[in-house]
């Protein structure tokens, strides 16, 4: 700033003329408001003149402005991030990693819960962000309003954080190319952990120069930022939507998965039924009527339909204690084991494995039986042929 233009404000302070004279007159002048309110400020600092104004400390709504702007950014990041990496396992699948990495947050491929709870969370949560950046900048862009200390390390805090984060999962993503992981995978994950670091970086780099230290910072730097954020939400947004199939295809998976859930229960009880009686149930309504499998009847119906599965006795096992039976039931999506259905990863007993893959539409398995009423024999556990087995 000019030498000349700093003696003149000092002159007139040291001569107790009033600030808001000396701004008025230097702003006829054509002297840029925000330069003089800077100019006025350090020499009020440096004790030249008494204070137009004693800066004000940061009040408690300040404080939790601060607060919610840094976990807003970290919801925002977080969930940009988790997008994308899922978007990317889904473009270029490897069954080499994703095989055997059910629980990693960040490459998990079963099903698109962490795609749709990644587009809420950014849906709520960059909006409440603009909103609370603007909020700060108004509050604290004055060059006499004084920031908390919390706020001011908090920021350093998500500095080096981003840094660390970046760091940790950048050395993973190494980590998982040299043991196999697809190359172009790799690098594209690369790829998002770095631009989402540095646009943290350089957000809290002009927020600080322009809060902190007082520099003038372009307003079109932080709607740039803003604009390229917004873009890669809009794109990973539209592109998650079109991968996931949207609210409706959800809605889908998990009815059928609960239908996958109830015929398998339903297969057990069958069984079970088989093995106390010697004979099957004639109808599904017999396993309400049983006192030991009663429980079991609220699983013979259709989750969404709350209709009985068809069910239909093929042979009833008289002859040689071989019976034979068939249950139908509709299913809106097909799945297999080499699918993302939810039926797959949710359902563990070798009995739902074989619902677990089904086709879309009318679905019809057969089982087989082997009586035998456990009140008159009970065969040895290693028998090779022990009853009440289901035999696809």
């Amino acid at each position: 700033m000019d030498s000349d233009f700093k003696k003149y404000i000092k002159g007139l302070l040291d001569q107790k003329v009033d600030p808001k004279v000396i701004k008025n007159n230097l702003m006829s002048s054509g002297w840029n408001e925000s330069q003089i309110d800077r100019a006025i400020a350090e020499l009020q600092n440096a004790g030249t003149a008494d204070a137009l104004q004693a800066p004000l400390p940061a009040s408690m709504i300040e404080i939790f402005g601060g607060f919610g702007t840094f976990f807003l950014i970290w919801t925002v990041a977080l969930s940009l991030g988790t997008l994308f990496f899922q978007l990317i396992n889904k473009a270029f699948p490897d069954p080499l990693v994703d095989k055997t990495s059910y629980y990693y947050f960040f490459t998990n491929p079963s099903g698109n819960y962490l795609i749709n709870s990644s587009i809420a969370s950014l849906i709520v949560a960059f909006p409440f962000l603009i909103w609370a950046v603007i909020f700060i900048f108004r509050r604290f862009g004055n060059q006499l309003k004084k920031e908390s200390r919390l706020n001011k390390w908090l920021s350093y805090i998500i500095i080096y954080s981003a840094w660390a984060v970046a760091t940790t999962d950048l050395t993973s993503l190494v980590t998982s190319y040299l043991e196999g992981e697809l190359t172009m995978r790799t690098f594209l994950k690369i790829f998002v952990v770095l631009v989402i670091a540095l646009l943290v970086i350089a957000y809290f780099y002009f927020e600080r120069k322009k809060i902190e230290y007082k520099k003038e910072v372009s307003p079109g730097i932080f709607i740039g930022l803003g604009s390229l954020v917004a873009m890669l939400i809009i794109a990973g947004t539209v592109w998650g939507l079109i991968v996931s199939g949207g609210q409706g295809s959800e809605r889908k998976k998990k009815f059928d998965l609960m239908r996958a859930q109830n015929l398998s229960s339903l297969d057990s009880a069958i069984q079970g039924y088989g093995n106390k009686n010697g004979q099957l149930p004639e109808s599904l309504e017999d396993l309400r009527d049983d006192t030991t499998y009663s429980y079991y009847y609220k699983n013979a119906k259709d989750p969404e339909t709350n209709e009985l599965f068809e069910y239909k006795i093929l042979s009833d096992g008289k002859t040689g204690g071989m019976a034979k039976y068939r249950l139908c039931a509709d299913f809106a999506l097909a799945a297999s084991q080499d699918s993302e259905s939810p039926s797959y990863y949710y359902d563990y007993s070798y009995q739902s494995a074989s619902w677990s893959e089904h086709e879309a539409g009318r679905v019809c398995k057969e089982k087989q039986v082997q009586l035998y009423n456990y009140n008159i024999y009970n065969p040895p556990n290693n028998s090779p042929n022990r009853p009440g087995t289901i035999i696809n």
